[in-house]
């Protein structure tokens, strides 16, 4: 499936909200507890998600060619002069399957070589098998770096990397 890729705006933040939400509780639901899913709204996201647009400005969305509708997104912030980190990367229940997200993160990775950053570093749950096995498959691994989720007292979150971009 074609997407375009582009920078979002205010007008998108509470469709990426709603991705946000959907797909977290979809991949969290399996190991988080249901109080610590259920404390998530879309709101609240959606204003976590303006108050980065309006500082940094860093959200890349993937939109559907034929309905414009956003299928999944990117938020980063530049952590030194050499990295970026994936603080947020969803992709609607929908397009799953779509290769949306290769598309989305080729993208972030043009922007990285455009702009002499040659790491991109995330984290993730280390119970988030789905999500490792798919940051995996796109070259990330694992830096052995863990830090205590401020999600959840008890989940371990793990960062990954993908260097040399």
């Amino acid at each position: 499936m074609k997407v375009k890729i582009r920078n979002a705006n205010e007008m998108d933040l509470e469709n990426i909200a709603n991705i946000y939400v959907s797909s977290w509780k979809k991949a969290f639901s399996k190991f988080l507890l249901k109080n610590t899913i259920n404390k998530l709204n879309v709101l609240e996201k959606q204003q976590f998600l303006k108050d980065i647009l309006l500082e940094k400005g860093n959200i890349l969305i993937a939109e559907n060619n034929k309905n414009k509708e956003i299928c999944s997104y990117i938020v980063y912030e530049n952590i030194s002069k050499n990295s970026i980190e994936i603080i947020s990367f969803y992709i609607s229940p929908l397009y799953v399957k779509e290769n949306v997200a290769n598309q989305l993160l080729n993208n972030l990775k043009l922007y990285c070589k455009d702009n002499y950053i040659s790491n991109i570093v995330l984290w993730t749950f280390r119970n988030n098998k789905d999500s490792i096995n798919f940051y995996k498959s796109l070259g990330f691994y694992e830096t052995g770096f863990e830090r205590q989720s401020n999600i959840e007292i008890g989940q371990i979150e793990v960062q990954y990397i993908l260097k040399n971009i």
